[in-house]
C-alpha cells in the first residue's frame, strides 16, 4: 500500500551538482582495516568514470566514511552508491566471517548549494582523524584527499573543485593557502549539525526550500 511506502531520500534531486555523502558500519564496529579501506578505493576508482562521478574529497575512518561527490544526475548518484557500498559492505563480511548487514543504513547524500560551500565542508572532512584522537596532524593520516590538497601529493581520485584551484596559480600556491585555511580551524567553530543537515549545505533560504521540496515529495508517498 502507499503508506508502507519508502519515503524519498531528503536530498532534493537536481537541486545541486555535489553532494556530502557518508555511511557508518553497523553499530558504529570499527571494521575498516587498512585492507578495506583499500578496497574502498579501489571500488570508487573502478566505478566513478563510466557513471560521471567525481570524487573532490574524502576521509576514510574505521567505521564510517565521508566523500564529497560531484554528479550529473542523482540515478547516477545512487548507482554509483549503491554498487561500491555493495561490495564493500561483501568485503566487509567475507573479511570478518560475519552476517548480515555491514553497513546501518542506506547512504545519506546531503546536498551542498554550489562550490562556494565546498572549502569549510572539506576541511570538516579531513579534520576528522585529528578530531577523533588519531594523529596530532591531518596531513600524517594516509586514507584522505588531505595529502593532495595540503601537498600536491597525486591522488588519480581527486577532482579538485573551483573554490580550492582559486586559492593560487599552482600546486605550491594553493598547497600555502589551504595550509593557513586549515590553521585556522581551531578558531573556527561551525555546529557539526552545519554539516549534516540533511536538507541541505548552503544559504538557508536555499535549504528551506529543499526542506519543503522533501516534505511535498515525503507527502505524495503517503
Amino acid at each position: 500500500t502507499n503508506t508502507m511506502a519508502r519515503p524519498p531520500r531528503k536530498y532534493t534531486a537536481g537541486r545541486s551538482p555535489f553532494a556530502h555523502t557518508y555511511w557508518r558500519v553497523q553499530n558504529g564496529e570499527k571494521l575498516l582495516t587498512p585492507e578495506l579501506k583499500q578496497h574502498f578505493l579501489h571500488l570508487v576508482a573502478t566505478r566513478k568514470d563510466e557513471l560521471k562521478i567525481r570524487i573532490h574529497n574524502y576521509c576514510l575512518m574505521d567505521n564510517h566514511i565521508h566523500m564529497i561527490v560531484g554528479y550529473n544526475h542523482h540515478k547516477l548518484l545512487s548507482k554509483f552508491m549503491h554498487r561500491v557500498n555493495t561490495g564493500i559492505a561483501q568485503r566487509i563480511n567475507n573479511v570478518h566471517r560475519r552476517r548480515g548487514h555491514a553497513l546501518e543504513k542506506r547512504y545519506d547524500a546531503i546536498p551542498i548549494m554550489n562550490d562556494r560551500y565546498m572549502l569549510a565542508l572539506m576541511r570538516y572532512i579531513e579534520y576528522n582523524p585529528v578530531r577523533a584522537g588519531m594523529v596530532e596532524d591531518a596531513a600524517d593520516y594516509p586514507w584522505s584527499s588531505h595529502r593532495y590538497h595540503l601537498l600536491g601529493e597525486p591522488n588519480p581520485l581527486i577532482t579538485p573543485v573551483n573554490s580550492y584551484l582559486a586559492l593560487g596559480g599552482d600546486m605550491i600556491a594553493r598547497a600555502r593557502q589551504y595550509t593557513a585555511f586549515m590553521n585556522k580551524y581551531k578558531y573556527y567553530h561551525h555546529s557539526r549539525k552545519t554539516y549534516y543537515c540533511p536538507y541541505g549545505i548552503g544559504k538557508d533560504s536555499w535549504v528551506r526550500s529543499n526542506r519543503q521540496s522533501w516534505k511535498d515529495r515525503h507527502n505524495s508517498v503517503t
